[in-house]
């Protein structure tokens, strides 16, 4: 989820420039997603890369990096883990889905590699405080990561095997591609690529 970076930059703005506007973020049903889009539902959304039909429009929004957190229990700061040490642990998966491979489980597959997925939730404050509670091990965005790690004792580590670079797109419905509000929201919402600087 991308939820927690995002509202944290787009919530002052848009208090600041349209007072009277309401945020809502919600889960989103990739099968009726086009659908979602184009009826008004969703005005936007921002997912992982996926097909979409002619009349959605889509925009890269940023590349996230990737890490992996661990308990300083099981890995203290300095020290580096092997991608044995790591497979071997038990993981947690964050994930709007209550089954089905993880983006992680995907790049691992084509790597040869696996592991054993030991819990899966939909949050990753839950997740790093579980993992700062166990020897678990967590693959999450850097960003999550610096934030968490001046709250919960963990060890932020670089991956032992390359983990690209989670991309994220804004997709919205072309119907609205005239419409001055949307266009200032998206415009906005595409600001948020100064994160990756």
């Amino acid at each position: 989820s991308f939820e927690f970076p995002l509202l944290r930059y787009l919530t002052g703005r848009v208090q600041a420039a349209a007072p009277q506007a309401t945020i809502v973020s919600s889960a989103i049903d990739r099968r009726t997603l086009d659908r979602d889009l184009s009826t008004g539902k969703l005005d936007v959304c921002v997912d992982v890369p996926r097909r979409v039909s002619a009349d959605i429009r889509f925009h890269r929004l940023l590349g996230v990096d990737m890490c992996i957190a661990v308990s300083q229990t099981v890995c203290n700061p300095a020290a580096e883990l092997s991608t044995d040490d790591w497979l071997a642990l038990d993981h947690v998966v964050v994930s709007g889905r209550s089954r089905g491979p993880s983006v992680e489980d995907t790049w691992l597959h084509q790597a040869g590699l696996s592991r054993r997925v030991a819990l899966r939730c939909q949050h990753y404050h839950t997740a790093c405080q579980v993992v700062a509670e166990s020897r678990m091990a967590l693959v999450l965005p850097r960003f999550y990561a610096d934030h968490f790690r001046s709250l919960l004792p963990l060890t932020i580590i670089e991956p032992p095997v390359q983990i690209p670079t989670l991309e994220l797109n804004l997709y919205w419905h072309s119907y609205y591609d005239g419409d001055p509000g949307s266009t200032w929201f998206r415009e906005l919402i595409l600001d948020v690529n100064q994160l990756e600087k």
